[in-house]
């Protein structure tokens, strides 16, 4: 019989995810929280969804969409960014009024 490598096994962590939660205050915080987390900030730095579902091995979109929670202030920079483009007004970048854009 063939021995199996260390690296075949799963890796148990819970002693140190508890001591981890304990000395950092975390309460009802559990390890699957960190996909959450890890989804969100791939979101907020540019990640399209199908990038997210390949880091997360998600094999359906909708399932990812529940992972990568945005911020209200990420949302609203990013529509107001369009509307300066669109529209000619400032945005949170910078941009131009119509007025500007016409002269």
């Amino acid at each position: 019989m063939r021995r199996r490598r260390r690296g075949d096994r799963p890796v148990i962590i819970e002693k140190g995810w508890r001591s981890a939660r304990t000395r950092a205050g975390l309460v009802n915080f559990k390890f699957h929280d960190l996909r959450h987390t890890c989804a969100s900030y791939l979101a907020m730095n540019g990640a399209s969804l199908l990038d997210i579902a390949t880091i997360l091995g998600h094999r359906k979109i909708a399932t990812t969409m529940r992972y990568a929670h945005l911020t209200a202030a990420h949302t609203h920079g990013i529509a107001a960014n369009m509307t300066a483009h669109v529209f000619g007004t400032p945005g949170p970048e910078g941009g131009t009024t119509p007025e500007e854009t016409m002269s």
